[in-house]
């Protein structure tokens, strides 16, 4: 048996695949929160709707085995894979005048949706995946596949959720106070359990 590794790191960006390159304005997401410091973009062309608006990126990469069988078949695992978030500061922006407690609270909580559904992912990707095939670069195709079926629907979800909390929170009006704090509540008991989020 032949055995071959791979690594493939793919990153989405509003649902389209790019290259990831790392720099230093790119932020993981972690316990600590936010400051306007983060904010160093220049507002969006179109404001109406958004005061501030925070930019994220979720990046994939696992690692495959692939196996030739003794039937002339090809079987590729997965043996390890990662799931990032990263806030892109140079693309994040506030209007002048509008960095204030209310609106980083919710941006923060944008950016927490957003760790609970990595969460989400990383905790579906714990299921052993792999693929069979007739030849290496199809067995490489259907991997991929698998992996990004598992993927896409949690990608769907994550911007579901984060329509859903700008339109019980007011968007970035922020007119509800009292729906803000019940989303901060409910995302605070998601990171603890993502599997608890729809």
């Amino acid at each position: 048996m032949r055995i071959q590794r791979i690594l493939t790191t793919l990153a989405v960006l509003l649902g389209c695949v790019v290259a990831l390159e790392i720099r230093a304005a790119e932020i993981p997401w972690s316990p600590e929160r936010l400051t306007w410091e983060v904010f160093s973009g220049p507002p969006a062309q179109q404001t109406d709707l958004h005061v501030a608006e925070i930019f994220t990126r979720y990046s994939f990469g696992y690692e495959m085995e692939i196996q030739e069988t003794e039937a002339g078949r090809y079987r590729a695992t997965i043996t390890s894979y990662h799931v990032d978030l990263v806030v892109i500061t140079e693309n994040s922006w506030v209007l002048p005048g509008h960095d204030t407690a209310d609106v980083l609270r919710h941006e923060q909580c944008h950016f927490d949706l957003y760790e609970v559904y990595r969460r989400k992912m990383e905790l579906a990707l714990r299921q052993p995946l792999s693929a069979t095939a007739s030849s290496q670069a199809l067995v490489k195709e259907r991997l991929n596949q698998a992996f990004r079926a598992i993927l896409d629907p949690l990608l769907e979800a994550a911007y579901e959720i984060q329509e859903l909390f700008d339109e019980e929170t007011s968007g970035h009006n922020h007119d509800d106070e009292e729906a803000l704090a019940r989303w901060e509540a409910q995302v605070i008991q998601w990171l603890r359990a993502p599997y608890l989020a729809p």
